[in-house]
């Protein structure tokens, strides 16, 4: 499995609850980690929580991570 993870202006990349990625999306393949994030990086990031609308444009990108990991197994 493949994890994306993008942060936007401000918010950073430190490891801590106060700057979480906007962006944090698992993929199948590296492939499609690469695809989301060349879009994320061309397009910026649109989302809609509740009836507001929030763009983050591909300017404010201030990190993005694309990594393998294992998943948990489930017990």
């Amino acid at each position: 499995m493949w994890k994306l993870e993008a942060w936007f202006g401000y918010n950073g990349w430190l490891d801590d609850d106060h700057h979480k990625p906007a962006i944090d999306e698992d993929f199948e393949t590296k492939a499609e980690g690469v695809t989301r994030a060349q879009v994320i990086l061309a397009d910026g990031y649109t989302e809609t929580i509740g009836d507001v609308y929030h763009h983050f444009p591909a300017a404010s990108i201030s990190h993005v991570r694309l990594g393998e990991y294992e998943p948990e197994e489930e017990e």
